[in-house]
C-alpha cells in the first residue's frame, strides 16, 4: 500500500550497496555502530520507516524476493545484484528511513546490521569518489553515499542523511529515533521493530498525491502501516490504513471488499496461481482505521517471486 515511487526509492537504496565499501574505523566507533539500536538511528523528522528481519526472510525462503540472484543479468546490473545479495545473505536486520523531500523519490537512508567481515564488494565504480567523514571512509556515486561504519553496520543513501546517522553514532547526545507522533503510533501498531517485515508511513499532502486512487478515492489517508509475521509455513500480512474520519474508513473497507470479489473472478488470477491468496484477503474498518489481512502460503510466495523476477 506504500506508494510506488517510495518503494522504488527504498529498493534503489538497497541496490546501491554495490557501490560502497570501506574499512572499519576505531574499535570504539565499531562498538557504537554495532550496539546502538537501529531505531535510535532513524532521523527525527522521518516520514516513513521499513524494517526487515533478514534472518526471518531467509528462513521463510523469501531471500530471492528481497534480493534477486544475479541470474541472467550482465555488466553493471550483475555487479549490483551480486553485492546486494552478499549484503542480504549476511545482514541480520535492515532499516530504511524515508526523509522529508520533494520530487518523485524522497531521500532514503538504509542501515544494514550483520556480520560483513567476509563480504566482498566490487571495486570502486566508475565515476564514484571517496570521502572520510568522522573517521569513516565513504563512497559516493550517482547521488548516493555509503559504506561500513564499523565491521557490522552498513549505511547507504541520501548523503546528508548518511552523515546524520554517523553524527548520531559519534556525538555525545545519541539519537532517540523519530519524533512525529503519527509515525510513532503507526510503527507501534504494526510492531515495526519486532515483526519479520514491517513498514510505517506518515501521509502528508505530497505523499497523498502519490498514493493509489483506490486508497484516496475513499477519503483523506493519514497513515499507512504494514506488518508481515510468520505462522508455521505461512505468512500473515496485515495492512493498517488511517483515514481522517470513520465514515471514510468504512467506505474504503466496503469498496475494497467489492473490488476483491471482482478480481478473484478474473482468469488472469487463476493463471498466476494467486487465487487462494486473494481469497484470504479481508478488509475491516474500526473507527478511523481500516485493517486489511491476508495469508500467504509458500506457493503464494513462489508466485510473487516469479512475478517480481519479470
Amino acid at each position: 500500500m506504500i506508494r510506488r515511487n517510495t518503494t522504488r526509492g527504498a529498493r534503489t537504496a538497497v541496490l546501491m550497496c554495490a557501490l560502497s565499501a570501506l574499512a572499519p574505523s576505531s574499535a570504539l566507533a565499531q562498538y557504537a555502530a554495532h550496539h546502538h539500536p537501529l531505531q535510535h538511528l532513524a532521523a527525527p523528522d522521518a516520514v516513513g520507516l521499513v524494517r526487515v528481519d533478514m534472518a526471518a526472510v531467509r528462513a521463510q525462503g523469501m531471500l530471492d524476493l528481497v534480493a534477486p540472484p544475479v541470474g541472467d543479468a550482465t555488466g553493471a546490473e550483475a555487479v549490483k545484484r551480486a553485492a546486494v545479495r552478499a549484503i542480504a545473505e549476511n545482514a541480520s536486520e535492515v532499516l530504511l528511513t524515508m526523509l522529508p523531500g520533494g520530487g518523485d523519490e524522497p531521500p532514503v537512508v538504509g542501515i544494514a546490521r550483520g556480520t560483513f567481515g567476509n563480504v566482498t564488494l566490487p571495486p570502486l565504480a566508475h565515476g564514484a569518489t571517496e570521502e572520510v567523514y568522522r573517521g569513516f571512509t565513504l563512497r559516493s556515486n550517482e547521488g548516493m553515499l555509503g559504506g561500513f561504519i564499523g565491521s557490522q553496520t552498513f549505511v547507504l543513501g541520501d548523503p546528508a542523511g548518511v552523515r546524520a546517522v554517523i553524527d548520531r553514532l559519534t556525538e555525545r547526545e545519541r539519537g532517540t529515533g523519530v519524533t512525529d507522533p503519527t509515525l510513532q503510533q503507526v510503527a507501534t501498531d504494526v510492531n515495526l521493530y519486532a515483526a519479520p517485515i514491517a513498514a510505517a508511513l506518515r501521509v502528508d499532502a505530497a505523499v497523498r498525491n502519490e498514493l493509489p486512487e483506490t486508497l484516496t478515492d475513499a477519503g483523506t489517508v493519514s497513515s499507512v502501516g504494514l506488518e508481515l509475521t510468520v505462522a508455521g509455513r505461512n505468512l500473515n500480512l496485515r495492512v493498517a490504513v488511517g483515514y481522517a474520519t470513520a465514515a471514510e474508513a468504512t467506505a474504503f473497507a466496503r469498496g475494497a471488499t467489492a473490488a476483491l470479489r471482482e478480481v478473484r473472478r478474473s482468469p488472469e488470477v487463476r493463471q498466476l496461481g494467486i487465487g487462494p491468496l486473494l481469497s484470504s484477503i479481508r478488509a475491516r474498518a474500526r473507527a478511523t482505521v481500516v485493517t486489511i489481512t491476508a495469508r500467504l502460503r509458500p506457493a503464494d510466495v513462489e508466485a510473487l517471486t516469479r512475478m517480481a523476477g519479470h
